[in-house]
């Protein structure tokens, strides 16, 4: 368990450093890019596709991909790892154990679809969906429903790869969490 925390923590530190070695290395470039360069990125939302090709298809991810993805989390068991993650109780149900990841790309993608096109029905779904998450997460902010239902039981590996899922799914949440405070509390 102390190797473990030594590895973490190192990495972290590795990790945070060259973040900040990144940081200042493309700050310059990014100067010179905005400088020179012509055309700037503009934020998705702004984009209004009216083309014959990628319109199409954005509307079947919209109406049938990320539902029939939200479907396939219940229908499989991923959702109610997380239900009993949020209980301490049960028996991990799925097959693999980094099965928790389908579910925050589902939502990161569900939450770039709201950005554009709002729809309360997923909107409060995927609200019912981070009220079980947050649920779940462990007082440290741990999240790996196999060893949150049991945290006694082997397990065949620790998943670090879902944090970075779930940081996706929450950057993508972002919006919508500031649209939430905007509404209720007239931030803004």
């Amino acid at each position: 368990m102390k190797n473990h925390l030594q590895f973490i923590f190192y990495t972290h530190l590795f990790m945070k450093n060259l973040f900040f070695c990144l940081l200042i290395c493309s700050s310059s470039f990014l100067y010179a890019q905005q400088k020179d360069y012509p055309i700037q990125a503009v934020p998705f939302t702004q984009v209004k596709l009216t083309d014959n090709f990628w319109l199409p298809r954005i509307e079947i991810n919209r109406t049938v991909t990320i539902p029939a993805s939200f479907e396939r989390c219940q229908s499989t068991g991923r959702v109610k790892n997380f239900v009993m993650a949020a209980e301490k109780k049960g028996k991990f149900c799925t097959t693999f154990p980094f099965d928790d990841t389908d579910i925050y790309k589902t939502l990161e993608g569900a939450a770039f679809s709201l950005a554009v096109h709002p729809d309360a029905k997923l909107d409060a779904y995927l609200d019912s969906l981070i009220t079980i998450i947050g649920k779940a997460q462990e007082p440290d902010g741990y999240l790996y429903t196999a060893r949150t239902i049991d945290p006694n039981a082997a397990h065949a590996f620790a998943n670090f790869g879902s944090a970075g899922y779930r940081e996706h799914a929450a950057k993508a949440s972002w919006p919508r969490t500031f649209g939430f405070f905007r509404k209720q509390f007239g931030i803004g």
